[in-house]
Formats: C-alpha cells, structure tokens, sequence
C-alpha cells in the first residue's frame, strides 16, 4: 500500500498545506470566520481509495488514515477531509458526538 509520508509530504505555500500524494483527491479550498487563511479541502472517500491503491486493504487504509493523515497537526494550515453526507446521516453523526 502506498503510504504518504506526512513528515516529508507537505508542501507550504503562503501557510498552504497540502499532500502531493493526495493531488486526485484534492477537491479545493475552505474558509471560515477565524480562520486566517483558507485551508486545503480533500474526499475522504477518494483518500482511502488512493491508500488501497497498492493493494492495501480498506481496514489498513482507515488506519493509516485515522493515524498518519488526519490524525496529523501541521498547524493553521492543516488540510481538512470532507466526508459526503446526506442532511440526516450527518445529524445522525453528530447527534452520537458528545458536545463538550
């Protein structure tokens, strides 16, 4: 399985993080109120599928995903993954998330 060396991956342009190894999945750029500069937006869906690539499995692909990606802080620049919900499965989502 292809594996994206997140140490040596980043690239940083402008504060601009983003996986080169990741480019297929690469959907564009988000902003919020808060935020100083807009962040990276990759498919989740299209992330494990270019992790399986190689020949990983789903399991080990959601591993490295949930460790080695999004598990990864590289500051304000940090990429954010989007996962492709309906309204109710992503109220379904959140109403199992404890808020804080």
């Amino acid at each position: 399985m292809t594996k994206v060396n997140v140490a040596t991956s980043w690239y940083n342009l402008c504060g601009l993080c983003l996986y080169p190894d990741l480019e297929d999945a690469f959907l564009g750029l988000v902003s919020r109120f808060g935020w100083s500069t807009p962040v990276a937006c990759y498919d989740r869906a299209k992330v494990i599928d270019l992790l399986m690539k190689d020949g990983g499995s789903d399991e080990q692909a959601e591993e490295w995903f949930s460790y080695s990606t999004i598990g990864t802080w590289a500051g304000p620049g940090t990429p954010v993954f989007l996962e492709t919900l309906t309204v109710e499965d992503a109220l379904a989502v959140t109403d199992a998330v404890p808020n804080d």
